[in-house]
């Protein structure tokens, strides 16, 4: 009998940006299935982990594997640390804070730098997009000329009103596969552990293979967004 894996690729995310952006909000409303979040919360200290499985267009299901980064320097040299393992990068800003969409061209040129591979994926995302206009202190315009300038998408956001959440993370994981599946992650990949070797003979977390059939303790693991019978609620794409 083929037994099916809980999902079939893992793709791990790492969520950065300037504090108080509401980076924690937007990744809580993903991984609680569409929980409204309260309009503040307290920083995040270093690195939060979550997790849901989400469905690609294909029906592939892939489980993101989120690291939600505190925006303080004083966290920085912590938070650096995850970057080589990512395979995207969320870059939230605060579409009511125009300091923070100021930090957005450090916060992409830090990624580039420390993800370990040439080809991960960077996603940006203006936060709080609930805001009366008056509170305003970036455009959706001004904002999508600084992503295409970045070569990166844009997309906005309300953890509030969950504007575009699980559309923001399902289209990533979308980018993330259409680039696995033209060979720009090339490598051997591992199962039991083991991700996408990098050609050095050192193993790259970024994507891993999906293992671990239904009924053992690896299911209840990693079943975040699926239902009793293995299909998945938290499929969006």
């Amino acid at each position: 009998m083929i037994v099916r894996p809980l999902f079939d690729y893992q793709f791990r995310v790492i969520v950065i940006g300037n504090t108080m952006v509401g980076k924690s909000s937007l990744v809580r409303h993903f991984v609680e299935d569409g929980a409204p979040q309260q309009l503040s919360c307290e920083p995040t200290v270093g690195v939060d982990f979550f997790a849901r499985t989400v469905q690609l267009s294909d029906g592939r299901r892939v489980k993101l594997t989120l690291w939600d980064t505190a925006g303080q320097e004083k966290f920085r040299s912590i938070t650096r640390s995850y970057y080589r393992n990512a395979v995207a990068a969320l870059i939230v800003f605060d579409v009511g804070c125009r300091a923070s969409f100021e930090a957005v061209p450090a916060w992409h040129a830090e990624a580039r730098r420390c993800m370990a591979s040439e080809h991960a994926c960077c996603l940006l995302v203006g936060q709080k997009a609930d805001l009366p206009p008056a509170l305003r202190r970036v455009g959706a315009d001004e904002a999508a000329y600084m992503a295409a300038q970045l070569g990166v998408p844009y997309m906005e956001t309300s953890a509030v009103s969950g504007l575009n959440i699980d559309a923001t993370f399902c289209h990533l994981a979308q980018l993330v596969y259409s680039q696995f599946a033209a060979g720009s992650y090339d490598g051997k990949l591992g199962r039991g552990g083991g991700g996408v070797g990098n050609g050095n003979g050192a193993d790259w977390d970024g994507i891993r293979v999906g293992y671990a059939p239904y009924g053992t303790f690896a299911d209840s693991a990693f079943r975040i967004g699926d239902d009793s019978n293995g299909k998945g609620n938290g499929g969006c794409c």
